[in-house]
């Protein structure tokens, strides 16, 4: 019966998101010359759907520290990623002046690659790494240009149970190029609610926190894995908090 629900939940879902695309893709076709129109259109039609779909799916957010997301300035937002339901998260939680980096494979999936694609999101690779930095760069002096955002999960792939994936240094490198800010944005239970590898929905909280920035101003390219390792530790540190806080809690 369980997996029965999460069936219908997914469905309706898909359901709204299919409705929207349609007029969405005609407006994006119509501003092709115009990237940050592009971008922002898609991102805030994405914002706006995120909270229904959250509904429909679900999922009570619980949302720390948002004065963050809304400084003014540019900034590099750097997520971990243990769910699907991150895909949904993102667009709820993000700006709409930013740019999203998502894996290629996304492309293949019906709907959301292609709009994807179209909006003039970063679409990588990362079985060609030469043209996977290229496109990092480019879309750093873009953003730069522009004022945008960009949104980085720098592990790459979901991670599993408890532990981080470790990270690229691809943010690390958007950081050098830019000057922006690195932001972190913690998410915990998304993983309860959607379980890697699972189509079986198990409806609950989840829990988002906003960090304090990161100056980046001063970091230097010989020195990118430790960047990389000094933001990954602060996502261990405060993951181990949240859990210690969470396991300590009587049931």
């Amino acid at each position: 019966m369980e997996l029965l629900i999460s069936a219908v939940r997914y469905l309706v879902s898909w359901l709204l998101v299919t409705c929207v695309a349609i007029p969405v893709a005609v407006a994006l076709l119509l501003t092709l010359p115009w990237r940050t129109a592009r971008l922002r259109i898609h991102n805030g039609v994405g914002q706006v759907l995120a909270a229904p779909i959250l509904r429909i799916l679900g999922v009570r957010v619980t949302l720390h520290g948002k004065e963050r997301l809304t400084s003014g300035r540019p900034a590099i937002y750097v997520a971990n990623h243990t769910s699907s339901l991150d895909t949904v998260l993102v667009p709820w939680l993000g700006p709409v002046s930013a740019l999203y980096f998502v894996k290629r494979e996304v492309l293949w999936t019906p709907v959301l690659g292609q709009a994807l694609w179209l909006s003039g999101h970063i679409l990588i690779d990362r079985t060609q790494r030469r043209e996977a930095v290229k496109g990092l760069m480019a879309a750093a002096e873009f953003a730069k240009k522009k004022k945008l955002s960009l949104w980085v999960m720098p592990e790459g792939t979901r991670s599993k149970g408890r532990t981080l994936g470790e990270f690229k240094t691809g943010f690390v490198h958007l950081a050098l190029k830019t000057g922006f800010p690195v932001v972190p944005v913690v998410i915990t239970g998304a993983d309860k609610v959607w379980p890697n590898g699972s189509f079986r929905l198990y409806p609950g909280e989840v829990s988002i926190e906003i960090l304090d920035a990161i100056d980046t101003r001063q970091w230097g390219a010989r020195e990118s894995r430790d960047r990389a390792l000094q933001v990954q530790q602060v996502f261990e540190e405060r993951l181990a908090s949240l859990r210690s806080v969470s396991d300590s809690s009587p049931t």
